[in-house]
């Protein structure tokens, strides 16, 4: 047995121990429905935690090992718990998932009937070839329905998530591929006509076609991230991280506590610039209270 498969069996075994008749209390008191706001707040931190490693000088390995070992034991608990009601094991789990691996990549592995394998020249070698092929197979091997590009995006995802996948689904299935020229044309149109209601705010329906407007010119800006090769998603979390980290600073400094929010973000644009800039603050808040100070000396003096 491999080190990978010994380490799975213990973290099962473990398991197994903690909802055990004598086991853990806790444990014992979950379901499958109660481990779900666990199972995503576990999958939300590992996705931050892997973020922050890919930005870090120093990347910090141990805290992505930690918390893709949370998930990890989500998955597990979750699996055994509806292992102990008889309706599928751990193993039926990875055993599916690994079945359909195979099922689905007959250009790497070859035992699907009716697609080109390994060796075949025609087989699929560009992601969107893959991609095709997947849909081919749900269809004419799994005999799963032929389905919308929307359908099967869970709508209890964050909004920002299912428009970037709905977006994506679309361009993928060629029904909706808009040039980088429409895309920028549309967000213009969509930012005067904001900035018009801004201008005009006295009208009653100001709300909601401002409603109507912003969730235009957000779907334009997640299709112009797609064709950037940018994954609006990811790049939303690192500006909120961004955003917590110029505020923390801002805060930090006193001299500029009180300034705009322009003047905080230029201040604490990285940690460097922040000093420089909040030291020029202070520098010049120094010179302007020595030359009231001589002023009213001067005067005082006359």
């Amino acid at each position: 047995m491999s080190a990978c498969a010994q380490a799975f069996y213990r973290l099962y075994e473990i398991i197994v121990r903690l909802r055990a008749p004598d086991g853990c209390a806790w444990d014992l008191a979950q379901t499958p429905v109660s481990m779900c706001s666990s199972f995503l707040e576990e999958t939300y931190e590992a996705l931050e935690a892997i973020l922050e490693e890919g930005e870090a000088q120093h990347s910090s390995y141990a805290h992505v090992q930690e918390e893709l070992g949370d998930v990890l034991m989500n998955v597990c608990m979750i699996a055994y718990m509806y292992e102990q009601r008889g309706v599928f094991s751990l193993a039926d789990v990875v055993t599916a998932l690994t079945e359909k691996l195979i099922r689905r990549h007959p250009h790497v592995f070859g035992q699907t009937e009716g697609f080109p394998g390994p060796e075949n020249p025609k087989r699929a070698q560009t992601a969107q070839e893959v991609f095709d092929q997947w849909e081919r197979i749900k269809t004419q091997v799994e005999r799963r329905r032929a389905a919308s590009p929307l359908e099967g995006i869970p709508r209890t995802v964050p909004p920002l998530m299912r428009a970037s996948k709905m977006q994506k689904n679309a361009s993928r299935a060629r029904l909706f591929c808009p040039t980088r020229t429409e895309v920028v044309r549309e967000c213009a149109r969509t930012f005067r006509a904001l900035r018009a209601m801004s201008e005009n705010s006295a009208e009653q329906s100001a709300t909601q076609a401002a409603h109507v407007a912003v969730g235009a010119l957000l779907t334009a800006v997640i299709s112009f991230a797609h064709l950037m090769g940018v994954d609006p998603v990811l790049a939303l979390i690192r500006a909120n991280a961004d955003f917590v980290r110029r505020f923390s600073c801002a805060c930090s400094i006193p001299a500029i506590s009180g300034g705009t929010s322009i003047f905080l973000s230029r201040a604490c644009h990285k940690p460097r610039r922040a000093r420089t800039r909040a030291s020029a603050v202070r520098k010049r808040a120094r010179s302007r209270r020595l030359f009231f100070t001589r002023h009213k000396l001067g005067n005082m003096l006359q």
